[in-house]
């Protein structure tokens, strides 16, 4: 599968926030085939799992998961988040910083999902 044209490289670093990074992140993984479910949209969700990422995604084909945590360039990972990231990717599962979304391309590339 190659990578969508989703014009990732024309985002300069001063025009990307948070959620503009998540956004395009999205629909990377969306176009890609991945069903994704965002987790920071529900604050209660948020507020009552500390350090619970931002995305996460499932690919039926590829029978993977993925956790992926948006930052935008300047934005800093919270302990929460750092012992969440450790726990998931002890039990296997892959849990990514991604404050671009190349960041997420480039991973899905390494593990032969892209071309």
């Amino acid at each position: 599968m190659s990578a969508p044209d989703l014009d990732l490289q024309k985002m300069s670093q001063s025009d990307l926030t948070e959620r503009k990074v998540q956004r395009r992140i999205v629909d990377l993984l969306r176009a890609t085939g991945w069903h994704v479910t965002v987790t920071s949209t529900n604050r209660r969700v948020q507020r009552a799992i500390k350090g619970l990422p931002d995305i996460y995604a499932t690919h039926r084909g590829y029978k993977r998961s993925l956790w992926v945590e948006c930052k935008a360039p300047v934005g800093d990972v919270r302990d929460e988040q750092r012992t969440w990231m450790w726990e998931t990717a002890e039990a296997g599962v892959p849990c990514l910083i991604a404050s671009d979304p190349a960041h997420v391309e480039e991973w899905l590339r390494k593990e032969g999902m892209l071309k």
